[in-house]
């Protein structure tokens, strides 16, 4: 087309477009193509998030070994994911290593990272160089992700996470330790579970939590969140490095958890597919000291209503008077009927103090094997109203129909 007949779009509108198919990564390859001012604004997008592990780190470090891309890409990193392997034909060599320190060096010295997630690693096998280069970019982010992570020792934990200056949120997973130490000894001031009264006040003004557990075998996964309103003080660092080492997989019991969390815990999420031999650890778990919980889920999408086992002795032991949203996901039955023998239970127990405050009732309907059977969501809908009718003229009750695979 010839220069005159060009049209030029303003540069707003260019960037809008560019804006709108931020979600979408093969589209963002090709505007990167269009000229360089829509170049520089998809990289913004492209790369805001990236993952290092051994099939994407040598890739990356070609990128910062050239002058423009180096400039462009690196800058506009804000969230690094390093990833892990167990796979004996492409672990994290010394070459690769390598690669990760001069990555992470660079990316230290701009000072633009916002979040840090490191998954499946041995902290050892980091090297020296590699975990002092995390202790610099510590320094600089607001939020911290670890799963699955496997340190020497506690202390190594807590150095780390002492670091991280200006956490507003971490989230652990599996936080394991070689020598089977759990706790801190050598910082604790009492070797009770709970936290002490002079600083709960304190804590509870500085951190929320929330916790998922989720059945597997030999015991649950623990995945912890915790969300700070201000710069953490020692004795929350020490607090939150104590309750990062119980969600160990191996070591960890979820009660201990539980108990330790206290009235920190707002949001508790229970998940139990296909795992049944974990009912009767989930049915044991103590909540009983958890009296801030504001968000309450069971989450069971695999299995019919009434063979959810451990559904009802957990609400028994609720004693938080906040509870504002109580979700519970569960199998379409065509049997409905027989499943429904459990609602009048649980009626009962939501007619007690501690449910006044609930805002929404919401029930999920994993309807995979009833697709498209108007005639059964209406008889599951019915039956809940009928029998939770206080609730549903409160208009507390919400119904959900998903479809979910095994």
């Amino acid at each position: 087309m010839p220069a005159h007949m060009m049209i030029r779009l303003p540069p707003e509108l260019q960037e809008n477009i560019i804006d709108i198919l931020s979600w979408d990564k093969e589209s963002l390859l090709t505007t990167s193509l269009v000229c360089k001012h829509w170049r520089y604004r998809t990289y913004a997008h492209a790369f805001v998030s990236i993952t290092l592990s051994t099939h994407t780190v040598d890739a990356f470090r070609s990128f910062l070994d050239s002058s423009f891309s180096r400039s462009v890409m690196f800058s506009r990193v804000r969230r690094l994911r390093i990833l892990g392997t167990y796979l004996a034909n492409r672990p994290w060599t010394t070459k690769r290593l390598e690669s990760l320190l001069a990555i992470l060096s660079y990316l230290a010295s701009q000072r633009v990272l916002s979040l840090l997630s490191i998954e499946h690693f041995s902290w050892s096998l980091l090297g020296l160089e590699v975990i002092s280069c995390l202790g610099r970019i510590a320094r600089m982010i607001t939020s911290l992700e670890m799963e699955d992570v496997r340190f020497p020792h506690a202390r190594d934990y807590s150095e780390f996470l002492g670091a991280c200056l200006p956490l507003r949120s971490i989230t652990l997973r599996s936080v394991e330790f070689l020598d089977g130490e759990v706790v801190l000894q050598e910082d604790m001031e009492s070797s009770s579970d709970m936290i002490s009264l002079d600083s709960l006040d304190e804590l509870q003004s500085q951190i929320q939590c929330g916790l998922e557990l989720r059945s597997s075998e030999p015991a649950l996964e623990k995945r912890l969140n915790c969300l700070f309103s201000e710069k953490l003080s020692k004795q929350a660092s020490w607090e939150i490095t104590r309750l990062g080492a119980r969600t160990s997989l191996t070591e960890g019991n979820a009660s201990c958890l539980l108990r330790s969390l206290g009235p920190l815990l707002t949001r508790l999420t229970i998940v139990s597919r296909q795992h049944v031999l974990s009912d009767r650890t989930i049915s044991s778990l103590d909540i009983s000291n958890n009296t801030s919980i504001q968000y309450l889920s069971f989450f069971s999408p695999d299995r019919v209503f009434g063979m959810i086992s451990w559904l009802l002795p957990i609400l028994k032991q609720v004693t938080t008077t906040n509870l504002q949203i109580l979700e519970i996901a569960f199998a379409a039955s065509r049997q409905f009927y027989i499943d429904q023998r459990l609602l009048p239970h649980i009626s009962r127990e939501l007619d007690r103090v501690e449910f006044a405050q609930l805002k929404i009732i919401h029930f999920l309907v994993n309807s995979r094997n009833a697709r498209g059977d108007v005639r059964l969501e209406s008889s599951i809908v019915e039956h809940v109203r009928r029998t939770l009718a206080s609730w549903d003229q409160r208009g507390v009750l919400r119904f959900t129909f998903f479809e979910m695979p095994l």
